[in-house]
């Protein structure tokens, strides 16, 4: 019997917990005020410590200590005792180290307060700025097919996010357009090679009923003619489905209309043809 590997497999990627950039900015926010308010306050304690000792000192050069007799001066505190008066140097050191510890210690606790306010405040600005991003995903989760003539019409100061609404509004416009030109190529397709596919079944209907060698000959030649402007169509759609990108220089050619005209015209006369042989 094997063990269990003492491994555990990753958990999927897809489950865990992902911090949203309004966490981050508000996290960020907050240590950086936490970073630099730490450095300002030992920059002020430190400065004050120094500070404060040198006026204790200057103050104890001048200062005469006078206590009760029996008691002694033990910090801050007046007690009994036999130990004698202390000194002025020994009272202003007392002095400036409890209003040191005071200071580091209500600084320290003011630090906190402000931090946890400082990532509020991030988290509140945070979600300012990024509110026209959400309605623009919101937008854009509603769009489809059907609904590509919207558009986000961002609003607002002109800075980057309204930048990015009018670019997605710009590439929302390329996407509508490509759809109409697919929709337009679609229906011309199917338009013009239903035209051909009912003349092939029109002449194989009349031209092979009963025929005639003079039908058969009629019917051939009006099949291939057929199959040959089934060619000239099948390319011309391919040439209108690369118009929409601008054609080559090499793709563009003159078209008389006179002559495509006289084209179409000459195909019904054999249709009509072939449709009397076939009744004869």
């Amino acid at each position: 019997m094997k063990r269990p590997s003492p491994l555990r497999r990753p958990a999927d990627a897809s489950k865990l917990p992902h911090s949203t950039i309004r966490t981050r900015i508000a996290l960020v926010y907050g240590g950086v005020f936490l970073v630099l308010g730490t450095a300002l306050l030992a920059t002020v304690n430190l400065a004050s410590r120094a500070g404060t000792e040198t006026e204790a000192r200057a103050i104890a050069s001048t200062a005469v200590v006078v206590v009760p007799p029996g008691y002694s001066v033990n910090g801050p505190f007046i007690a009994r005792g036999s130990t004698g008066s202390p000194s002025a140097y020994e009272l202003t050191d007392h002095v400036s180290d409890a209003a040191g510890k005071q200071l580091l210690n209500w600084s320290f606790a003011a630090l906190l307060v402000m931090t946890a306010g400082a990532v509020g405040v991030g988290w509140w600005i945070a979600g300012r700025v990024l509110r026209p991003v959400h309605a623009m995903t919101a937008k854009a989760r509603r769009l489809s097919e059907k609904t590509l003539h919207e558009r986000i019409a961002s609003s607002g100061p002109d800075d980057e996010l309204k930048e990015l609404g009018e670019t997605l509004d710009a590439l929302l416009g390329r996407l509508e357009k490509a759809f109409d030109s697919q929709r337009r190529f679609i229906a011309n397709a199917s338009h013009e090679l239903r035209t051909p596919l009912a003349t092939q079944r029109a002449a194989i209907q009349i031209g092979l009923d009963d025929p005639s060698p003079e039908d058969l000959v009629r019917t051939r030649q009006t099949l291939l003619d057929t199959n040959r402007r089934s060619e000239r169509l099948i390319e011309g759609l391919l040439v209108l489905a690369r118009s929409e990108r601008g054609l080559a220089a090499d793709e563009r050619e003159v078209v008389r209309l006179d002559q495509v005209v006289r084209e179409e015209s000459a195909r019904y006369p054999v249709l009509r043809g072939g449709g009397g042989g076939g009744d004869g």
